[in-house]
């Protein structure tokens, strides 16, 4: 950015602007184009009536997708992949899973067995650690 463009800028903020500076800004052709582009740009981002913000809202909203209705389709996407997902795994599945009884499962016998004596291989000793 420029000398140029930030006298330019002052004007359109209604900022105290120096009239000779001005005039040599808006004298060069680059100038004018700058001072074209942005107010086109401020203008874009006003909210005010009949602005191009609110011509751009109506074109929106005369497609008729808003964000809840972006949503209500995930929403019911969502339900029947899930439901489409249920089904293909009840009818596909083969294998019936049988939980077995509790009285059937046995600790495995142990492949070692480390014998410990009172006094020998430690000592009982009350409280601390």
């Amino acid at each position: 950015m420029n000398d140029t463009d930030l006298i330019i800028d002052a004007f359109i903020d209604d900022e105290a602007v120096d009239v000779d500076a001005l005039r040599r800004a808006l004298a060069d052709p680059a100038g004018r184009e700058y001072l074209i582009e942005a107010l086109a740009l401020r203008t874009l981002m006003t909210a005010e009536p009949g602005g191009m913000v609110d011509a751009f809202q109506t074109r929106r909203r005369a497609t008729g997708w808003s964000a809840r209705s972006w949503a209500a389709v995930a929403a019911l996407l969502t339900i029947v992949a899930s439901l489409v997902g249920y089904t293909a795994g009840t009818r596909t599945s083969d294998r019936q899973v049988v939980p077995e009884p509790a009285a059937s499962v046995h600790a495995p016998s142990p492949t070692k067995v480390i014998r410990l004596q009172p006094g020998i291989d430690w000592t009982e000793r009350v409280g601390g650690n």
